[in-house]
């Protein structure tokens, strides 16, 4: 039948995937058989927002990124989850869940050169409807090159530098942990030099007196051990490193030789020791532009502020130290900001913004370094900020501070922080500085280039048209928003103000077609578009084809269980991921661990997380060297839930386990008595495991990213994942808590629905 040309073949993959629900809001039809219509997606941790599409029902369907070639149906707006600016701010990129879109400067024109991985899979199924989190770039200041890591497992991947210009790619180095909160690199000023980490060792990669493609060896580029959070650039000429507890300094014209004759000559200039030494999987830095002084944040809580002393054996002098703890464990993230203050010579002082999770929610802190006149003590003094304000960005200048906070958009003068320039037309959801005046921003109904400095914008295009129709003398399409009337040029793919600020009404029907909205048997979507062609046989064909076998559709469950013996160390990142995607799941708690870490057990609860028992003792009371009976057992579970209770005001919930899943039949029977079902630890990770307990037990010890490859490897439905909350005793090298993010989107995008053993027991 000629209309099979037409309909939207996107059958989805049942029992296979976990869907976004897409909705489709409104459409008009015009005379000539052409479509737009709206579709709004309810995703898991992405913006919503609908997407406008425009469609030809005389055309076969065709989804292609080569310019030569017409797509249909056409995405017509462009909304901005994520934006970078290229190429000498000459090109704007935007991404979203649709693909990537280039927005060329010069010519004004805006081109879909991307579509995302599961639009790639097919050329008719335009609407991703799984879950894709966008992952992170490290874009050079010039944005001439970008670099990114490129999955080849759920834990892994590829780093990658890409050439803008050119578009040729170059693999940098292999088996990178994969992560979405930043790529290992960080760029000189310049965009001459980058520092990247591979496999534990530092290297760079030269941009400046090198071709892109021909770098020396990489032994010939090392810089020394460590990760990435060991460097820091100081300004563009100079590379701060720390090694164990030595401060070095390192001229970035340095860089070869010191890399070629390091065993003559060392690492670089010892500037200072520090009191400690640097753990870069728990500690970052920033210092000044001069090297002299230093912001040192260990374990993700403890600040110190120092002044390096310039000499190869004394320890730096510390002004001031403060541990940031709310939650027992860690802060969401710290960032600091170099604010220059003129008192005859310019100085510089930090200012540190604090993230820290209250309530399940994030909120924000900022505090400013204030110093005596001897400059012989130091303190941080809390600076007015609203608790919603986020994504603070320096200018290029380092003289303002910029934030979004609620619907406004804030520029902060840095050196006396005071508000200089507010932007409150609409709501920010990306932005980014392209020189010192000027700001894109990605807002909820426009992208626009801001200069602040005169407040005056340049609306580029449209992130969303939810009031649209077709002008009712030709084939434009026409919009309206907050800030006027829009037309849509087909030949530049951007919308500009429109003189014809009249729309028809919109219509469901011409000579040919009539088109209307109802049920979808398709479980991604929570209705479809039908097309009714008006001929002799009349036919009512859903222009999104159908999936029929609908019993068959059975969203797989896992349930990711969480221990907390006695240690608290992970449950802030773990709170923030689980609050980040919405999942409620299931915590088993000790009574070592409600005793020690009160606050953290009522965070959990204002979360709305389950709650079960992990016993009231830490320890696993095996039998041999361990005598109990079943009375203790149920005292013991009993004293639990009291103290619980005490502290919480509600109740555990009937499952629980042992400390470390230890069972025998008397204590599954105890359990059973005092009405607790038993949850055995299923398809365990051992992220418990140290390099201590490794070599004295013999156990396999494994890194994150290879428990996360693993667990993705074993998973089937209905299994059970247990994470320890937090490492009582021995070291790692890293923890599986920091990594829930790459964990939980691997589960999603493979179609697992995440959720409390309750739910994948039906025990509710």
């Amino acid at each position: 039948m000629k209309y099979k040309n037409l309909a939207f073949l996107f059958c989805i993959f049942l029992i296979s995937q976990v869907f976004a629900q897409v909705k489709f809001e409104k459409f008009d039809l015009n005379n000539n058989n052409k479509l737009i219509f709206s579709v709004k997606h309810n995703p898991i941790v992405e913006s919503e927002y609908e997407a406008l599409f425009y469609m030809s029902l005389d055309e076969k369907i065709n989804q292609s990124t080569i310019n030569s070639e017409k797509n249909n149906p056409k995405l017509l707006t462009c909304y901005p989850e994520k934006l970078e600016i290229l190429k000498e701010a000459n090109i704007f990129q935007f991404r979203n869940r649709y693909g990537t879109a280039l927005y060329d400067v010069k010519h004004d024109s805006l081109n879909w050169v991307k579509r995302s991985a599961e639009i790639e899979k097919s050329s008719t199924a335009f609407i991703p409807v799984y879950h894709n989190r966008l992952p992170p770039l490290s874009v050079s200041p010039d944005g001439k090159y970008i670099f990114y890591i490129e999955q080849t497992s759920a834990a892994k991947g590829k780093l990658v530098v890409k050439s803008v210009e050119t578009n040729s790619v170059l693999v940098v180095a292999s088996d990178i942990e994969y992560g979405y909160d930043f790529v290992p690199v960080k760029w000189s000023s310049d965009s001459s030099i980058a520092i990247y980490e591979n496999k534990g060792n530092l290297f760079f990669y030269n941009f400046k007196d090198a071709k892109f493609s021909k770098q020396l060896p990489e032994k010939y580029r090392s810089i020394g051990v460590g990760s990435i959070n060991n460097v820091y650039w100081a300004d563009e000429n100079l590379l701060m490193y720390i090694n164990h507890d030595l401060v070095y300094s390192i001229s970035s014209t340095e860089l070869y030789t010191r890399a070629l004759y390091s065993d003559l000559i060392g690492t670089g200039r010892i500037v200072g020791r520090l009191p400690s030494p640097f753990v870069p999987s728990d500690d970052k830095f920033w210092t000044s532009v001069d090297g002299k002084s230093i912001v040192l944040l260990q374990d993700n809580r403890t600040l110190w502020y120092m002044e390096l002393s310039g000499t190869d054996f004394n320890f730096v002098t510390t002004l001031f130290s403060y541990p940031f703890v709310t939650v027992p464990g860690t802060a969401l993230n710290f960032n600091v900001f170099w604010a220059n203050a003129k008192s005859g010579n310019v100085i510089q002082y930090p200012i540190v913004w604090l993230e820290m999770l209250r309530d399940g929610k994030s909120e924000s802190y900022v505090y400013k370094l204030i110093r005596d006149n001897e400059g012989k003590q130091a303190y941080f003094e809390s600076l007015p900020l609203s608790v919603l304000a986020h994504n603070p960005q320096l200018s290029p200048d380092k003289k303002y501070l910029s934030f979004v906070c609620e619907k406004n958009f804030n520029v902060y003068d840095l050196s006396n922080w005071t508000s200089k320039f507010v932007f409150n037309e609409e709501e920010i959801s990306s932005y980014s500085w392209i020189n010192n005046s000027s700001i894109l921003l990605g807002g909820n109904e426009t992208v626009r280039v801001w200069n602040c400095v005169v407040n005056s914008s340049k609306i580029l295009f449209l992130s969303q048209a939810t009031k649209f129709g077709w002008d009712g003398e030709s084939d434009t399409v026409l919009a309206s928003n907050s800030f006027g009337y829009f037309a849509y040029n087909q030949n530049s793919g951007v919308w500009k103000k429109a003189s014809n600020n009249i729309f028809r009404p919109q219509s469901t029907r011409n000579s040919k077609w009539r088109v209307f909205i109802d049920r979808s048997s398709n479980d991604a979507f929570e209705n479809t578009l039908y097309g009714r062609e008006l001929n002799a046989e009349s036919y009512n064909i859903p222009l999104f084809e159908q999936c029929t076998e609908i019993s068959a559709y059975n969203k797989p469950k896992v349930a990711l269980t969480f221990d907390a013996l006695d240690n608290a160390d992970g449950l802030t990142p773990i709170l923030a991921s689980l609050n980040r995607y919405g999942i409620k799941s299931t915590f088993f708690i000790n009574g070592e661990f409600v005793r020690r870490f009160p606050t953290g057990v009522n965070e959990i609860i204002k979360s709305g997380h389950q709650c079960g028992s992990m016993f009231f003792s830490p320890y696993s009371l095996e039998e041999d060297a361990y005598k109990f009976t079943e009375n203790f057992i149920r005292r013991g579970l009993a004293r639990n839930e009291d103290d619980f209770y005490e502290l919480t005001g509600s109740e555990l919930s009937l499952v629980w386990h042992m400390p470390s899943y230890y069972l025998t039949d008397s204590i599954l029977k105890a359990g059973e008595k005092s009405g607790y079902i038993w949850i055995d630890k299923g398809l365990a990770p051992e992220d418990y495991i140290t390099y201590e307990k490794s070599l004295e037990d013999e156990i396999q010890y494994m890194s994150t990213s290879q428990i996360i490859d693993y667990l993705m490897e074993n998973l089937e439905p209905g299994a059970i994942i247990p994470i320890s909350v937090g490492i009582a005793s021995g070291t790692r090298g890293d923890y599986l808590y920091d990594k829930l993010d790459v964990l939980i989107s691997a589960i999603l995008s493979e179609g697992y629905e995440i959720v409390t053993v309750s739910e994948l027991f039906n025990l509710e």
